[in-house]
């Protein structure tokens, strides 16, 4: 199988969540999800506070810490007015999570005169976006967006999310072996990393002394396949900066696609979310009966004067039916929302 890689632009806003909430970025404020910390403001960080710590540990690390529940919805409906602002660049946007969304650079880039120009072109917009939805003329640095533009989305989230000073970083064409090759083999297993239950496989890549992206790409393909099968060559394709998850997906006969008219037209979100799951339980079922799983998927709704809202949506792993109808009801509401402020 040959592997072609795709030049992609990721945008990742930090502490989106935060954002969402509503909680001030100088503010002691935390997001809980399932008892623990996913996400602190800078203020509340300082404190010891990271994603991960424990909701009683993270009250005891700051008395004055405000706890704010986790709502998906809410931060996707949130993101919806900067995912808005970019529509005009590129009609290919595809949103993983509120805060965080990519898009193909090949022809975006050409039309604004190469990728550093796209990506202040997307930082600007994005900033102008966020400056509204913060009711602030100034966005403070923290909270800034970044960006990162690589032949591989795994590669250009990682420039996106590097310790890098600048909020921009663009990794030159056919650099993604250079530019992973120092990055810890830690960041295989990161939320940001396309490699199932990966876990278990880094840590036992530390104790065979593999420390580095660097050391797993120097091995024998044929011996990673052979000890640890499909993901240890996808860890080992990441660590080369290819977009190697196709290996492990069967290309299906044609694209899926489900559709249903409701009549009369719905009235509520609900409504059209219950056609919904009968749709996605119908792409799931299709899709497994050809072995394969869904990563992608363009969701559209048309209302009954036409209106139309359309959305493309990235999970790193794998849609569930349930996932792909919540996101046809997070859609749904940020379109609601935004129709009526």
């Amino acid at each position: 199988m040959v592997l072609t890689n795709t030049r992609t632009l990721v945008l990742i806003i930090p502490h989106w969540r935060v954002i969402a909430a509503g909680a001030a970025h100088d503010h002691l404020a935390a997001v809980v999800n399932k008892d623990r910390v996913v996400d602190v403001t800078p203020d509340g960080a300082e404190f010891g506070i990271t994603p991960g710590t424990p909701r009683r540990e993270a009250q005891k690390l700051c008395a004055d810490l405000k706890i704010i529940d986790d709502d998906e919805e809410r931060n996707v409906r949130k993101f919806n007015s900067v995912v808005a602002s970019l529509e005009s660049v590129t009609p290919r946007i595809e949103i993983t999570t509120g805060g965080w969304c990519s898009f193909p650079t090949r022809g975006p880039s050409r039309y604004f005169g190469g990728d550093q120009a796209l990506a202040r072109v997307v930082a600007e917009r994005t900033l102008k976006a966020l400056s509204v939805t913060l009711k602030t003329t100034e966005v403070p640095g923290v909270i800034q967006p970044r960006i990162g533009v690589a032949d591989s989305r795994f590669a250009a989230v990682l420039a996106a999310t590097s310790e890098s000073l600048s909020r921009v970083q663009v990794v030159v064409p056919e650099g993604n072996a250079a530019f992973l090759a120092p990055f810890p083999v830690d960041v295989l297993a990161s939320k940001y990393s396309p490699l199932p239950e990966a876990e278990e496989l880094v840590h036992v890549f530390r104790r065979l002394g593999l420390k580095t992206l660097e050391d797993i790409g120097s091995l024998p393909s044929e011996e990673l396949l052979a000890r640890f099968g499909s993901p240890g060559l996808l860890a080992q394709q990441l660590a080369q900066g290819i977009d190697g998850r196709a290996s492990l997906l069967r290309s299906i006969s044609d694209v899926v696609s489900e559709e249903s008219e409701i009549n009369p037209p719905a009235d509520h979100v609900e409504t059209a979310v219950f056609v919904a799951k009968a749709l996605a339980d119908r792409i799931h079922q299709h899709l497994a009966i050809e072995g394969s799983v869904c990563v992608r998927i363009l969701i559209e709704v048309e209302s009954e004067h036409g209106d139309v809202s359309s959305r493309l949506w990235r999970h790193e792993h794998r849609f569930t039916p349930t996932g792909i109808t919540d996101r046809v009801r997070w859609q749904l509401e940020g379109w609601y929302r935004s129709e009526n402020p």
